[in-house]
Order: structure tokens, then sequence, then C-alpha cells
């Protein structure tokens, strides 16, 4: 046998392991499937739901039922008597240092449009001051967004409070530490 006629023999019989391998390879995969096992990707279940899965969704509804109920079932305010809230500032910052300054805040346990939100700023015995009317959320009051001109403020540490009025609701917030830069 010639170098050449060799070298043609290895050639085949590789080919025809690798052709058997990659033959043996898929029907291996292919009862798998057969199988009924599902692909790595598909496991989503589109089957209708079960008794169990049915009672743990009505059981979650009703708890939320419940919660609303309890909040609407709060006592009624006498007339003239404005409930006391505590409004929280909930971010403040700059995109850049020179930049505005942007404050927000809500009003949690209370949902109307048109109560007066006053951002006031304070530093060494100078104040600066902003307001905007609230805007209601699905499940409180936003006083956002509150944008302070950097050219009113001084670099460094302001301390802030947000104050909240409406004919309902009065309150103020607790002292929050805003470093402009």
């Amino acid at each position: 046998m010639t170098k050449k006629t060799k070298n043609k023999k290895k050639y085949v019989i590789l080919l025809s392991v690798l052709v058997l391998m990659v033959g043996l390879g898929s029907y291996v995969l292919f009862q798998k499937n057969k199988k009924g096992e599902p692909h790595m990707q598909d496991t989503i279940n589109y089957a209708p739901p079960t008794e169990t899965e049915k009672k743990e969704t009505d059981a979650h509804k009703d708890k939320v039922v419940e919660q609303m109920r309890s909040e609407a079932d709060q006592p009624a305010q006498e007339p003239g008597v404005r409930k006391k809230v505590t409004p929280v500032i909930s971010y403040w910052g700059q995109s850049d240092p020179g930049s505005n300054l942007e404050v927000g805040g809500f009003v949690q346990g209370v949902i109307e449009d048109g109560g007066e939100c006053k951002l006031v700023l304070e530093k060494q015995g100078r104040e600066v001051a902003e307001m905007i009317s609230s805007k209601k959320d699905a499940r409180s009051t936003s006083c956002s967004p509150f944008v302070v001109q950097r050219s009113s403020l001084d670099s460094g540490k302001w301390n802030a409070k947000l104050f909240y009025t409406s004919g309902t609701s009065v309150g103020e917030s607790n002292q929050v530490m805003i470093e402009v830069k």
C-alpha cells in the first residue's frame, strides 16, 4: 500500500466515526424529547390553574379588598380639623456639580390634588423656599419635583424640610441634610 492510500483510509475512518457520533448524539437527543422531557427553555406552564392556585389567588384578592376597606373605614375628621401627616423627602440631588438642585417627596395616607407643598432649605440662618402644588398618586400625594436654582444656593450642607398643607391635612417632614455642590 502506498502512503497516499493509507492517508485516504485514515480520512475515511475518521469521517465515518464523526458521522456516527453526530448521528448517535442526534438520536439520543431526539429520544429524550420524544419521551416528553421539556426543552431547557420551555418552562412556562400553559395548563389551566389548579384548584390550589385558584384558592391562593382568591385569598390574595380577599386580603387586598380587606386592606382597602380598612383604609376606607378610618374615622372621618371633624369639620375644620385637619389630619396630621408627616411628609417624606424621598430624593434629592444634582445632575452635575453646579447644576440646579432637584428635591422630591410625598405624603403617605393622603391622596389628593391641590395641596400646598413647601420645601425650605436653611443654612447658617439663611432660608431658601420653593412651593409647588401636590398631585395625587395611586397611594399617596406627590410633592415632586422641586427645582431649586443653583444660583440661589451656596455650596455646602443645607438643612431641608418639607411642609404640606391642604383643606384636610397639615404636617412637616423630618429634617434632612442635603449637600449642594
